[in-house]
């Protein structure tokens, strides 16, 4: 299973995430051409995270917010 990771190529807080998956061997992967303050203020992505900050993770369950959360999870 792969998960999508919503956030900017250079975001400190996706870093997070993507260091915690690849000590867990969790597949994520980053959408492609994610622009700060345009890709984050679309319908879709405020239906994931209603604040509109990043990053976000896309899981089987439902979307997570927060980079201390998705490390977690």
């Amino acid at each position: 299973m792969i998960f999508v990771l919503h956030t900017s190529s250079t975001n400190k807080n996706g870093f997070k995430a993507l260091i915690a998956a690849e000590f867990s061997d969790v597949k994520i992967e980053l959408v492609k051409n994610f622009e700060m303050d345009i890709s984050n203020k679309t319908t879709e992505f405020l239906k994931m995270n209603h604040i509109g900050k990043i990053p976000v993770v896309e899981t089987p369950d439902d979307p997570i917010f927060e980079s201390n959360a998705i490390a977690r999870y």
